[in-house]
């Protein structure tokens, strides 16, 4: 989990997790774009974990 949280914060992703949850909490005032940038975000590192087992 800490190597997950670790990627996303390298890549921008700002998040915790707690025990095997990763914790998303966008700020109150967020666009649309932010969004799916973030969310692009976390499918790319989610992939790569994915690709290694």
């Amino acid at each position: 989990m800490g190597g997950i949280i670790g990627a996303l914060k390298k890549k921008g992703f700002s998040t915790y997790s707690h025990e095997n949850n990763i914790i998303v909490a966008p700020p109150l005032i967020i666009t649309e774009t932010e969004l799916r940038d973030a969310m692009a975000i976390m499918d790319e590192v989610l992939a790569d974990v994915d690709a290694m087992i």
